[in-house]
């Protein structure tokens, strides 16, 4: 018969505990405010944007640059992850605050996967 050393719990973890402790030794919440200060124009400027021409304001356009010349430019599509992510934003989600979230987490994965194929793929080379 096996004896037990301790028939109950010395301490009961709560919720409570776990929360007060995870945020004494995350600096999540800074990460956020650093994020939020970073991409605060850039939202600014694009919500301004889509709320003046429209939600698909960022789709190439020419237009010339003298009106008696021939020369045009491009207005360039704005394909990258931000405007991913405020396009598919609905409701709290269109905040700075919770399309910093998303991109701190989208960035999370990314360099979490990168990292793991990259320690697989070099992992068998150093093995002998």
């Amino acid at each position: 018969m096996r004896r037990r050393l301790y028939k109950r719990p010395l301490i009961t973890v709560t919720e409570t505990h776990t929360s007060i402790v995870a945020r004494m030794l995350s600096n999540l919440p800074s990460q956020i405010r650093q994020e939020i200060e970073f991409i605060r124009p850039m939202v600014e400027e694009r919500f301004a944007k889509m709320k003046e021409f429209g939600e698909d304001w960022d789709m190439p356009v020419c237009v010339s640059i003298l009106p008696w010349s021939f020369s045009h430019y491009c207005v360039e599509l704005q394909n990258d992850m931000l405007m991913w992510l405020m396009s598919e934003a609905k409701g709290v989600e269109r905040s700075v605050e919770g399309l910093a979230r998303r991109l701190l987490l989208v960035n999370f994965a990314a360099i979490h996967t990168t990292s793991q194929a990259s320690s697989y793929t070099l992992l068998p080379a150093s093995q002998p």
